[in-house]
């Protein structure tokens, strides 16, 4: 449980990952299904899964420490090769309320991707401004 976690050789079976993301490298072989709860899972050019890959998103509501990444309730909406996100944070109060957070998410390819989003923030107890 947690993550991320990267494979680089070859399993004999099912992998199992819980509230972390799964990165199969190029070498990776998986012989079974690969099962991801609360988290994603990426497979690199040349990784090789022998059985189905299922993800169910990240889990809601987990406790995170200060200084983790941010990872609550998160939406993902595709359009072609775009995405955009909308996740609700982790911070509600009753002065500020629940934040709301949306914006793209830009992903590169190949073995050692980079990750960029762009976060707007709007809280619920600010009414219709930014």
């Amino acid at each position: 449980m947690g993550g991320p976690l990267h494979v680089a050789g070859r399993i004999d079976g099912d992998l199992a990952m819980v509230n972390g993301d799964v990165v199969l490298e190029p070498t990776a072989v998986v012989g079974g299904d690969v099962l991801v709860v609360g988290g994603e899972a990426r497979l690199a050019d040349g990784a090789e899964v022998l059985g189905t890959v299922t993800t169910y998103g990240p889990a809601v509501g987990e406790h995170r420490r200060r200084g983790d990444r941010e990872r609550e309730d998160r939406w993902t909406f595709h359009a072609g090769d775009s995405r955009l996100m909308l996740r609700a944070g982790t911070n509600y109060n009753r002065v500020e309320g629940l934040p709301i957070m949306f914006g793209p998410v830009i992903e590169t390819a190949g073995s050692n991707p980079l990750r960029l989003e762009a976060m707007a923030i709007w809280r619920s107890e600010s009414g219709r401004s930014f």
